[in-house]
């Protein structure tokens, strides 16, 4: 069977991460065209040998809408899976007779208000509506499911966030270094929702109690006002900025706690990765966050003013531990999600 997956941009975000590793999981099973609709800087990636990679972003929109409909025609399409709101306006707009699927990542009130204020409450409401026109939508997690559920009135499908674990498995380390200083990893888009702000004034209240480390990893519009803020907490010498990196883990592996202060999460890849590589996290208790919970490897907190003993109570138990172990929940497992992709795709 012949499947399209279509994305905004092909970038060195979370959704466009998801996509890629999603058309690896499932190349030996289908015959994958992947599209973007605008930039595409994930073009050095080595792609499978059987997806087909289309850029798009030197056309308007009519003229990607005719040639995705003359490719679809004439390839026989038989699925159609969008990702994020452009991708499923499009999806909705080609040939019939495929199945059209939307995949459904985050929570869009909360996303779309933080990105477009009170316009983006109307984007998110018209998002769910066209849901209702799709023949399945996917979704990540149990309240992503009440939210669509909520806002189109239409059931959708579970499937689970994962991510490369081929990728990761060179990076795990087993052994914990307590000689080194605690440390803290941040990773993910300086943006106000990923609640940057709040972990900075969090960690220099924790320097009152420890010796310790910060390093953020991203890149975002907030940098310049991320690094002053730091400046003025009198922290430089304990926060260190690493900017984007195409490949953290050897950071990762080693740090002793995952912190991502979201004030809305999908199902964080970045999260997964820190547990698959034995790293306890600290997230806030927002959207799926707490199906990520099992045991003492994920701590969750409510309110900002909790997120430095947060932070100090999972670096104790991280270095109690004698090792590292995998901390990824099985249903997570990239063998799990693969089997929920093709029981939806084969139906």
């Amino acid at each position: 069977m012949k499947i399209i997956l279509i994305i905004p941009s092909l970038d060195f975000t979370g959704p466009a991460k998801g996509i890629f590793a999603l058309s690896k999981l499932l190349n030996n099973h289908f015959k994958i065209t992947l599209i973007s609709l605008k930039q595409n800087t994930l073009s050095k990636f080595e792609f499978p040998k059987n997806v087909t990679l289309i850029s798009l972003e030197k056309h308007n929109f009519l003229n990607k809408l005719l040639f995705l409909r003359a490719y679809c025609k004439k390839n026989n399409i038989g699925i159609i899976l969008s990702f994020c709101f452009s991708a499923d306006i499009i999806n909705l707009l080609l040939v019939k007779k495929a199945k059209h699927i939307s995949s459904i990542r985050a929570n869009l009130i909360k996303n779309y208000f933080c990105t477009y204020s009170f316009f983006g409450l109307f984007l998110a409401y018209f998002h769910f509506f066209i849901q209702n026109f799709f023949s399945d939508t996917i979704v990540m997690n149990s309240s992503m499911y009440t939210q669509v559920r909520k806002y189109s009135g239409k059931k959708s499908t579970i499937i689970n966030n994962f991510i490369d674990e081929d990728e990761l498995k060179e990076f795990y380390k087993k052994e914990i270094d307590k000689s080194k200083k605690i440390s803290y990893t941040f990773i993910g888009k300086l943006i106000v929702r990923k609640g940057i702000f709040n972990l900075i004034k969090s960690f220099r209240e924790l320097l009152n109690y420890q010796d310790a480390e910060l390093h953020i990893i991203g890149e975002g519009p907030l940098k310049a006002r991320i690094k002053n803020a730091i400046k003025k907490s009198e922290i430089s010498n304990k926060v260190i900025m690493h900017g984007f990196m195409e490949s953290p883990y050897s950071l990762l592996c080693e740090t002793d706690v995952f912190v991502l202060p979201s004030f809305s999460e999908g199902t964080s890849r970045a999260s997964l990765e820190a547990l698959f590589l034995g790293i306890p996290l600290v997230l806030r208790d927002v959207d799926g966050n707490r199906e990520l919970v099992q045991n003492n490897n994920v701590l969750l907190f409510g309110n900002d003013k909790d997120l430095t003993q947060a932070m100090i109570n999972q670096s104790n138990y991280s270095r109690e531990r004698k090792y590292r172990k995998n901390l990824l929940p099985e249903r997570y497992m990239q063998k799990n999600v693969l089997n929920s992709y093709l029981k939806l795709l084969r139906n």
